[in-house]
């Protein structure tokens, strides 16, 4: 097979079903007169798929439904009915995250509750204690008291600087909110 035949070859199956140029088809009916090995792949190639024109036209009027459907899917796809539910989802998780963080800073503000809690239960308790005569055991009790009162002041500064970040961090993100939808 020469170089000519090798061009012809990838030229036989657009000429088989017909969609080359009229140029294209005149250089492979050239060849072909004078080739019978090309002729034999031609003939080859028409007798494992004979097609006629009206098959031809048949099949692509079956297709154009299927070009619709198409169309149809795309559009509900991309179509208002899909993005608002995920809109909606998308909105939900994030004020789900917001409530999360918010349930953070209440339960932060447990610890500086529980520990001023125990402060003040333990000075009671030495007061108590001291009633009954104990001095020993009163130090003890009042020492621990001012202890947690002490760690209860510490906490309760934390959580506060904490719980004004957060406010800070929600008002600055509503800002910005604000401003895209102004703009």
């Amino acid at each position: 097979m020469n170089i000519n035949c090798d061009i012809i070859g990838d030229l036989l199956p657009l000429y088989a079903e017909d969609m080359v140029s009229q140029a294209s088809k005149d250089l492979v009916e050239d060849h072909l007169a004078a080739c019978e090995s090309c002729t034999d792949k031609l003939t080859h190639m028409r007798d494992i798929v004979p097609v006629t024109v009206e098959e031809k036209l048949e099949i692509q009027n079956e297709a154009k439904p299927l070009k619709k459907f198409r169309f149809v899917l795309l559009a509900a796809i991309l179509g208002f009915p899909v993005w608002l539910p995920l809109t909606l989802a998308a909105f939900v998780i994030v004020l789900a995250l917001y409530i999360c963080v918010w349930a953070v800073v209440i339960s932060l503000w447990c610890v500086p509750i529980s520990v001023g809690a125990a402060a003040l239960g333990a000075l009671v308790l030495g007061g108590a204690v001291l009633l009954n005569g104990g001095v020993g055991l009163t130090l003890f009790y009042c020492g621990c008291g001012l202890v947690c009162a002490g760690l209860a002041v510490i906490f309760f500064l934390l959580v506060k600087a904490f719980t004004v970040c957060v406010i800070k961090g929600t008002a600055r993100i509503f800002r910005k909110m604000r401003r895209k939808k102004y703009a």
